[in-house]
């Protein structure tokens, strides 16, 4: 296990035994909070830190390569399909059945990320951002920014700096990230010209 992993699970652990010493206390003279409330506290305590902890937990699993390696890759790369993903893949929910995926796991912590998307010509494409809450806090792809490209930084919630002229900030709540790339890809035949422009960080 991480230690970002035992860090949160230590975390939560101790929010959860406070709120259930706090119960306890309530019941001592001179308290103001009750037991129902030192109840619904330890509840909100739960909900509030599971989300964190589950995601960690899930990037432990996905980083924990030491290269690309089928769906997982080290934090900050990408991991690559270079095929369409079958029924038995349960790496996700479900699969779009006409792009290919870049999965990524990323920690922003220290510095930005530049993701770098190249022009894509007419092939539609999409980089779904998820912060540890599992909110979407940005998207761009086709629809969004068009099909010329670019460079978008990838900005924790307690970096200060300046970015090159070029370079779009996004700004996210969380430091732990994830990528979901999908890009159109008209069969197998169509392959190789993805791995010719496929979407990158650094």
């Amino acid at each position: 296990m991480q230690l970002r992993t035992k860090i949160i699970i230590g975390t939560l652990a101790a929010i959860l035994c406070g709120c259930a010493k706090e119960e306890q206390a309530a019941t001592q003279p001179g308290n103001d909070l009750s037991a129902a409330e030192a109840r619904a506290l330890a509840r909100e305590a739960y909900v509030f830190g599971m989300p964190l902890m589950y995601y960690a937990v899930n990037q432990g699993v996905m980083t924990n390569v030491p290269k690309p390696e089928g769906s997982r890759a080290p934090y900050n790369q990408f991991a690559h399909f270079r095929e369409f993903p079958d029924p038995s893949n349960r790496t996700v929910v479900a699969w779009n059945v006409d792009t290919l995926y870049s999965i990524g796991t990323l920690d922003v912590t220290a510095e930005p990320i530049i993701l770098t998307v190249p022009d894509t010509g007419d092939r539609w494409w999409l980089m779904q951002i998820l912060d540890a809450w599992n909110d979407v806090p940005a998207a761009p792809g086709t629809r969004t920014v068009g099909n010329k490209g670019g460079n978008y930084a990838l900005v924790g919630p307690n970096w200060n700096g300046t970015l090159p002229p070029d370079v779009k900030e996004i700004r996210l709540d969380t430091s732990l990230l994830g990528l979901g790339g999908r890009t159109y890809t008209a069969g197998p035949a169509d392959y190789p010209r993805f791995t010719r422009s496929r979407i990158s960080t650094s």
